[in-house]
């Protein structure tokens, strides 16, 4: 099936966004192309800039789908717009009925309305995005057009509580043209990581775990502890058994090696990386053999920071992703992303240092309901971060967040592991079906009526080397090839047409080329200090919901506010 071609009218307003369209491109399965009034022969779609009546209509009554801005261009006003999604059938359903604040918005004229026009957003009681629907015409109506990314933006930046009405609404219609083409992505996803507690008692500071269990419970979503490998020598039986038998609403991943400050972001050789990997991986196993507790393979850095040296090192040792606030968890916190990453940020995953998988997650105290919306209308996970002492004022802030999100519609909570192993996207040509990963090891339901499978990963950033690829019991080549082109710097993995053995879920593996068991170098001992302040931190946690309550709270909104580095706190239940 070819990519759908879309004209763009007039050809002035290509060439001032061309560089938006290349980005749109390479995240949908479309072709953008240059045209005049008149000249739609061959095309699926056009999309005007201007209000044009005549043209617009012949158009659509030659089978084009139209996307028309008719609100013209309008400077911003410097105040926000609360946007009302409609309850329109055609409407994408993690957007109906739902309001959304834009904060840096523009004025918004009223769309021209015939009858029969389906509203599907409006401000102030106006129309804003309206969509026609007459035999076969089909128009959409927008006020705003999207704009060219500024230098260091790319498209995630124009679809944030700031502003979306420019952008969203034709990605919706990009959606909408493609089809049955279009990528179909996993349901909506949610988990919430706690960072830091262990199971060396049945609470870690202001977390009950059996109470948590039965919130959990009670209001629909999972809850994930980020715990440190170097806590795993000791397990209180009573906690295993908890999440032993409840693993369907709290599990474990890994939070570091040893939780010094910025760990992963030390300067090492590539061989002390995985050195360190290898040892907070033994620690793991060691924990799970004697506790029956497994613990899910995906990483969260101490402090959100990692070296590309401790990226590369796990992807090598087989940690399957690492749960991130930021795509390019090495660069600074307020950096813009450079221009060669134009999509970031924008799909389940960022694939780094070759194939590593980045996957988002977002604070539990500091986001928006904007934000939640956007992100589960762009197909993202919904992972919420946080610590324990964010639990100070009760369990309200975990209710609070699930509802937002299991208000979005049918909402799959999970662990972050499987999260990650979930993390694809799939198409449909004839008998053959296509899977593009943003993991390293994915459980894949094969439908009726498919003899192949074609397998390839999104762009992939650094340098790449030639994988294999385990399916089932088999294994095949799995080369990185330029995603755009010799002169593109990017790879994308691609795998030639596997047989599959009828319906069925199976799983997919990408493996790397071992060149063969090599010694690794002893790990730096810690120091008496780093155990310490361990123990210090870790009694600091346990004992803090006993002291007084005006010290306790005091500290704990000091811990907030320092971690949060002078975002606003977006909830009713932090006092």
């Amino acid at each position: 099936m070819a990519d759908k071609k879309i004209g763009v009218f007039p050809p002035e307003d290509y060439e001032s966004r061309e560089s938006l369209f290349d980005t749109l491109e390479k995240v949908f399965p479309v072709k953008f192309e240059s045209r005049s009034s008149g000249m739609w022969s061959g095309l699926d779609g056009g999309i005007w800039f201007s209000d044009q009546p005549v043209p617009v209509q012949e158009a659509a009554r030659q089978g084009l789908f139209c996307y028309v801005i008719a609100g013209g261009t309008h400077p911003e006003t410097g105040r926000s717009h609360e946007i009302h999604f409609t309850a329109s059938e055609g409407l994408d359903s993690r957007l109906r009925n739902q309001v959304l604040t834009e904060r840096k918005s523009r004025e918004f004229p009223p769309l021209p309305m015939e009858e029969g026009d389906a509203v599907r957003a409006t401000v102030e009681g106006r129309p804003v995005w309206t969509a026609r629907r007459k035999g076969a015409i089909r128009l959409d109506f927008v006020t705003h057009a999207p704009r060219n990314p500024a230098e260091g933006e790319c498209l995630r930046d124009q679809i944030t509580e700031n502003e979306f009405m420019a952008l969203l609404p034709l990605v919706h219609y990009l959606r909408e043209l493609a089809g049955e083409g279009a990528w179909q992505y996993p349901p909506l996803r949610g988990s919430v990581i706690l960072d830091d507690p262990n199971l060396h008692w049945r609470s870690y500071g202001f977390v009950q775990y059996a109470d948590l269990v039965r919130h959990a419970e009670a209001h629909n979503y999972h809850i994930s502890m980020a715990m440190i490998p170097f806590d795993g020598w000791f397990a209180h039986p009573g906690a295993c058994r908890l999440f032993r038998e409840h693993a369907d609403r709290i599990s474990l991943i890994m939070h570091g090696n040893n939780h010094t400050y910025e760990e992963f972001m030390q300067p090492m050789p590539a061989n002390v990386c995985e050195a360190y990997i290898h040892q907070a991986l033994s620690r793991i196993e060691k924990f799970e053999s004697r506790t029956g507790v497994g613990v899910g393979r995906v990483m969260v850095a101490p402090h959100g920071r990692s070296s590309q040296e401790m990226l590369r090192a796990m992807l090598g040792s087989g940690i399957e992703a690492m749960i991130s606030d930021s795509p390019h968890p090495w660069r600074p916190v307020d950096s813009r992303n450079p221009p060669e990453m134009p999509t970031a940020r924008w799909e389940p995953a960022e694939m780094v240092v070759g194939g590593f998988p980045i996957v988002p997650r977002f604070c539990l105290l500091s986001y928006p309901n904007e934000e939640i919306v956007l992100r589960g209308f762009l197909n993202l996970p919904l992972i919420f971060a946080g610590h324990q002492w964010d639990l100070a004022w009760g369990l309200d802030i975990l209710e609070e967040r699930a509802g937002q999100v299991n208000a979005l519609g049918s909402v799959r909570w999970m662990s972050p592991a499987d999260i990650a192993r979930t993390n694809y996207a799939f198409r449909r040509r004839g008998d053959t079906l296509q899977i593009r990963l943003f993991s390293r090891r994915a459980r894949v339901m094969i439908p009726e009526g498919i003899q192949t499978i074609e397998v390839m990963t999104p762009r992939v950033h650094g340098q790449t080397q030639d994988e294999m690829i385990g399916c089932g019991d088999q294994v095949y080549p799995f080369p990185y090839v330029a995603a755009d082109g010799p002169a593109d710097p990017f790879k994308c993995g691609w795998s030639s047409s596997i047989p599959t053995s009828g319906p069925g879920k199976i799983e997919i593996q990408l493996r790397r080329i071992s060149p063969g068991e090599k010694p690794l170098p002893a790990v730096p001992p810690l120091g008496v200090w780093m155990v310490t302040r361990r123990i210090l931190t870790e009694s600091r946690d346990h004992f803090l919901p006993y002291f007084p309550k005006k010290y306790r709270l005091n500290y704990v909104k000091e811990r907030i506010h320092r971690m949060l580095g002078g975002q606003p706190i977006r909830t009713k239940f932090i006092e």
